[in-house]
């Protein structure tokens, strides 16, 4: 495996902070390297970098084959047309996204984990800089810290040190979920779900053509014969649901069909 670590800092085109859904936001600081001895950043002074991967750093991330980060539909929302990227992608690249990753671990029950959770528990303490998310909270993107260069040095620094901070703990992370992943036998399960992930990015994108009225009588066959085998799934989940300390086994609930 030979693995890309890849977050973005971006301007913040609104209060909601819609990212690469919202077309007046662009990337303005790049994260990367190949290891967590290995992490770089690149800022841009001239108006951001227009959703388009340096050649320098496209190259490295065409020679890696898995690209790590945390809540990665986010970042490459801003580059899913980029050269590099669709090149990646059709060279057969995946991801792993630390944050979906770790829902899976925890059997589904820790659907939006923080990168500062994740530090804690893996690395034994938190390492995101407060500073710097307050400023991102408060509407100040990455493009005024910038901006803000030379006025504000300390703020500088501490933004340089928060981003390499960012890209060493994302792969230390992806180090450690890895081997538990391997450990419980869930590599392949993950590969399937970042396969999955990186299709609702594209959908997210490019759009779903979809036939609206073949989808609603689909739907409505489907709803028939889902009535059909309820009864049968109850019958069979039964003689998994023997213990007295269970609760009576609810079909409809997520959480119960989770364990199952």
């Amino acid at each position: 495996m030979k693995p890309f670590v890849l977050d973005f800092e971006t301007s913040i085109g609104g209060s909601d902070r819609k990212g690469h859904r919202d077309l007046s936001t662009d990337v303005y600081t790049i994260i990367y390297g190949t290891s967590s001895e290995d992490i770089n950043i690149t800022h841009s002074f001239l108006g951001g970098f227009d959703r388009q991967l340096p050649p320098d750093i496209g190259d490295k991330l065409l020679a890696s084959d898995v690209i790590i980060g945390h809540n990665l539909s986010f970042d490459i929302g801003y580059i899913y047309n980029d050269r590099f990227f669709r090149e990646f992608s059709r060279n057969g690249g995946l991801i792993w996204d630390t944050q979906y990753v770790e829902y899976l671990l925890t059997a589904q029950r820790h659907s939006m984990s923080s990168l500062a959770e994740l530090q804690s528990k893996y690395l034994g303490k938190k390492i995101k800089i407060d500073r710097i998310s307050k400023l991102f909270a408060s509407g100040i993107g990455a493009d005024k810290i910038i901006e803000a260069k030379f006025r504000c040095k300390r703020i500088w620094d501490i933004y340089n040190e928060y981003c390499i901070g960012d890209g060493v703990t994302t792969y230390d992370i992806f180090k450690c979920q890895y081997a538990e992943a391997k450990r419980l036998g869930m590599l392949p399960i993950i590969k399937v779900y970042m396969n999955y992930l990186l299709g609702l990015i594209s959908i997210q994108n490019t759009g779903l053509l979809i036939d609206a009225t073949r989808c609603e009588n689909i739907l409505q066959d489907f709803r028939i014969k889902a009535i059909e085998k309820l009864e049968e799934a109850i019958n069979i989940i039964s003689k998994f649901w023997m213990d007295e300390r269970l609760p009576e086994f609810n079909i409809q609930s997520p959480l119960h069909k989770s364990a199952i």
